[in-house]
């Protein structure tokens, strides 16, 4: 997986603290990470539902987020490089 729920999770709460509409729902799956490719049924809902979401403001599509990389929850660890180990 390439980001645990509670990586989701704080995300989600940082984006929704700066004023961003954010919905966020979890494929259950035995196919892992391969389950956006597989999980057609529950897929075509979530699908649907961000489809019937209105549009950002001009505001969130100019990158309002404010929040400084300090403010980010310390429970989301900075992924490290598979090709040469260093951090992105």
């Amino acid at each position: 997986q390439l980001f645990t729920p509670a990586q989701s999770d704080a995300l989600a709460e940082l984006l929704r603290a700066n004023g961003t509409h954010v919905e966020r729902a979890t494929l259950r799956s035995p196919h892992g990470h391969d389950a956006f490719l597989l999980e057609w049924a529950q897929l075509d809902t979530l699908v649907r539902r961000a489809l019937s979401l209105p549009a950002p403001s001009a505001a969130a599509s100019r990158g309002r987020l404010t929040a400084s990389p300090a403010a980010a929850p310390a429970a989301v660890p900075r992924r490290k490089s598979l090709a040469h180990g260093t951090p992105r």
